[in-house]
Parts: C-alpha cells; sequence; structure tokens
C-alpha cells in the first residue's frame, strides 16, 4: 500500500495500579521515500485503514466488523485491502521471527487460524476482489462467502435481505441488482481468465 505499519506492544507496571497497563509503539515508513511518516502528513484513507489493518492482522481476534471500509481509500487500496481480509479468512502457514539472546533472531513456522469477517460495504472494487481472490487462490470454498444484499422495502417499513452465493467461476447464480457492478469489467475479466486457464 506504499507504507509499512510496525506496531509493539508490551505491558508496563502502573504506579498506582497492580493491573499490568498496555502500551503500544506505532511506526509508519513511506516505502517510496523510506522516511517515518507523522499522522498528519498522511491522508484520511491511510489513516482510516491503520486501526482495520491492526484488527485484521492481531491473531487474538477471531472476528473482525468493518463497516464501509472503502471509505476515503483509493479503488487500488480498496482491492489491496479485500485481498488482505481474502488471505486472512482461511488456516493459513506463517512464517514468525523472535529475538534470542545471541541477538540473533529464530525463525518458526505455524498454522494460523482464519477470521470471520462481517463486512458492510458499497464498494464493487472489495467484492470483486474477493470473486477473484476466490478463483486465483483456491484457498476458499463457495461455503465460505455470504453476500447479503440489503434493500429498503418502500412497501413496508422494514429492509429485504437477499443472499448471493458464487458459482465454481466466482460469478454470482443470478444477476445482482441496481446495476452494482456496472462501473468496471477489469476484475470480472481477469477473475474469468484465472478460471478458465486453470481448467486447461
Amino acid at each position: 500500500m506504499g507504507y509499512k505499519l510496525f506496531v509493539q506492544k508490551w505491558n508496563s507496571e502502573s504506579d498506582d495500579s497492580d493491573k499490568p497497563r498496555s502500551i503500544s509503539t506505532l511506526e509508519i515508513t513511506d516505502l517510496q521515500t523510506d522516511t517515518i511518516v507523522n499522522l498528519r502528513e498522511l491522508g484520511q484513507g491511510v489513516i482510516q485503514i491503520i486501526p482495520i489493518l491492526t484488527a485484521i492482522l492481531d491473531p487474538n481476534k477471531p472476528f473482525v466488523s468493518i463497516e464501509q471500509p472503502e471509505l476515503h481509500l483509493h479503488p487500488a487500496l480498496q482491492v489491496r485491502l479485500a485481498q488482505i481480509i481474502a488471505e486472512n479468512s482461511h488456516d493459513r502457514e506463517v512464517t514468525r521471527e523472535i529475538p534470542s539472546e545471541n541477538s540473533e533472531k529464530l525463525t518458526f513456522s505455524e498454522i494460523e487460524k482464519g477470521k470471520k469477517f462481517l463486512i458492510e460495504t458499497h464498494s464493487e472494487h472489495i467484492i470483486k476482489a474477493i470473486q477473484l481472490y476466490f478463483i486465483k487462490s483456491r484457498e476458499l470454498s463457495k461455503e465460505d462467502i455470504n453476500i447479503l444484499y440489503v434493500k429498503r422495502d418502500y412497501q413496508k417499513p422494514q429492509s429485504v435481505i437477499r443472499k448471493f452465493s458464487l458459482d465454481e467461476t466466482g460469478s454470482f447464480g443470478e444477476a445482482f441488482p441496481d446495476d452494482f457492478f456496472e462501473l468496471s469489467a477489469d476484475l470480472t475479466l481477469e477473475r474469468l481468465k484465472s478460471y478458465y486457464k486453470g481448467t486447461n
């Protein structure tokens, strides 16, 4: 995304309490200039995405709920965020490093459990990126992805919820309403190319 985010947490004893106090250090590096930047120098979209990424990457959070993560984000960043969400939604092997007594880092691998996500979005880019990840990675099943479309019913004082499922090509089994995807076909074309390439 153009930045490197470093978060360090540790506990310190509070002077007026026996309970440990959690302290965090946040460091953001601009990868183009290789300099640490101040939060005031960043755009609203980047600032907003920091707590989202922190929650996604926190191994102690098995469930993450995100409301409109696309706000203030460039479409390319929306796609990358969707990829990060998808990558963290299934079990995967991760490599970790821990410091040792002789200043060398010890490397080990472990299986990290996938998280469950609830995402409220109006972004076609996020949905299409998840469809594309479904085809390209083959890590998620159709049952792992549920897309619910909520629309106000003006005839009644209530909303109507429709569930859309993906088929083996990553497409919806029925047409999505209200021309939701009318602006972009690039991700759809790449997804279909990936599918047919994988079947040959």
